[in-house]
């Protein structure tokens, strides 16, 4: 039997991962390359006692930020110190789509904090729309839900329920938009929003996410998969959306580890 496979899939604020030969699922704080150099004595610690005892393992890393070759090689850099030789260093959006769709061709879109769609061949990614960042896009994400709720808010006489009115302050608001981290505070509003029924936001941001990027898509078969927290949150409003638009929803996961792990076994 050949070396078992350690798989991480690491998003912009943790890290999901497991090896082949078990079931257990761990968790850890994101390994995004830009955060590599900054981990504190505890953190690394703490990655140090959880990763001991998967010494003899190959590794097939999956994250944020990782599709150029540098910040690659600083994921690569960074488990050495734990003593892994044998890896492979992917982008996140290539984990979507083998968690979505296997060796199959599909059309994958990422649904979290914030949004890709993709075209996949069974083994690359051969288009990929959108994913330009919530600067300029980000449409049908966690984020660009909390950017729609906040301009309604923020309207003068937006008619919003009261109910939603007294849970979000004007003035908090505004403290939040010139924030340090106002865009991953924006991201968060969908889940201090979830009880609240916003569906007519959700439904706009994901349908400006389905006109801007599904027309460009040219695979023959309509059919689409989606990966992530915010889509899967929503997803009867993505079953009515695709079934009114004539696109067949294959699957929706939260987080594709345990795909992953069993695309990994073989």
């Amino acid at each position: 039997m050949g070396k078992m496979t350690l798989v991480f899939d690491s998003g912009g604020t943790k890290t999901s991962f497991g090896s082949t030969g078990d079931t257990v699922i761990f968790e850890g704080g994101s390994l995004h390359p830009r955060r590599l150099s900054d981990l504190i004595v505890q953190e690394m610690k703490d990655w140090k006692d959880q990763l001991e005892q998967f010494q003899d393992h190959r590794v097939v890393f999956y994250g944020a930020g990782c599709s150029g070759i540098a910040n690659q090689e600083r994921v690569r850099t960074f488990l050495q110190q734990f003593g892994f030789e044998d890896m492979e260093v992917y982008p996140d959006t290539l984990g979507a789509c083998r968690a979505l769709w296997g060796t199959q061709e599909g059309v994958a879109a990422i649904l979290g904090t914030g949004s890709v769609c993709m075209e996949y061949d069974g083994q690359e990614i051969v288009a990929r729309h959108g994913g330009f960042g919530p600067l300029i896009g980000d449409e049908g994400s966690g984020f660009y839900f909390g950017k729609l709720l906040t301009q309604k808010l923020l309207q003068e006489n937006s008619e919003m329920p009261e109910e939603v009115v007294s849970r979000f302050q004007k003035d908090e608001l505004m403290t939040m938009l010139s924030a340090p981290d106002a865009i991953e505070q924006l991201a968060r509003l969908s889940k201090k929003a979830s009880d609240l029924n916003l569906d007519w936001i959700h439904r706009n941001n994901l349908i400006q996410f389905f006109e801007l990027y599904l027309p460009q898509v040219h695979a023959d078969k309509r059919k689409l998969g989606v990966v992530g927290g915010y889509g899967f949150a929503h997803k009867r409003l993505l079953h009515e959306i695709c079934s009114e638009i004539g696109w067949e929803l294959n699957r929706i996961i939260e987080k594709p580890i345990v795909q992953l792990l069993d695309f990994h076994k073989y």
